[in-house]
């Protein structure tokens, strides 16, 4: 581990931010397919798995068990999904996360 005290992983901002707005809208992934999903030009999923870990640490993830091929699953507790909605709000799109539901469009924009 190589990272803050914070975030002893090492994972950075942006990956955290990915890995909220992701499971905001799949509920359960892997880091490889949050990694496939929102950073497919990276030559690994290993950011994704700090970033998975390094929320954990602090209440925003939890591990729901493993897929078939062996791999964590992710997913976020109640805090995590409050802190998704807090992505999706800020300007990484333009919908909000509603626990349990599929995302919604924020109110005064055009529904595409």
């Amino acid at each position: 581990m190589g990272g803050s005290k914070a975030y002893p992983y090492g994972s950075t901002s942006a990956v955290r931010a990915h890995v909220l707005a992701a499971l905001g809208v799949l509920k359960v992934a892997t880091a490889d397919q949050m990694h496939r999903l929102m950073a497919p030009g990276h030559k690994d999923n290993k950011g994704f798995r700090n970033a998975c870990l390094d929320l954990a640490r602090h209440g925003l993830t939890l591990s729901e068990g493993a897929a078939r091929d062996g791999n964590k699953l992710w997913g976020l507790t109640s805090l995590g999904l409050d802190a998704a909605a807090e992505v999706w709000a800020g300007g990484r799109g333009r919908w909000v996360v509603s626990r349990g539901v599929l995302p919604v469009p924020v109110p005064g924009t055009r529904w595409r």
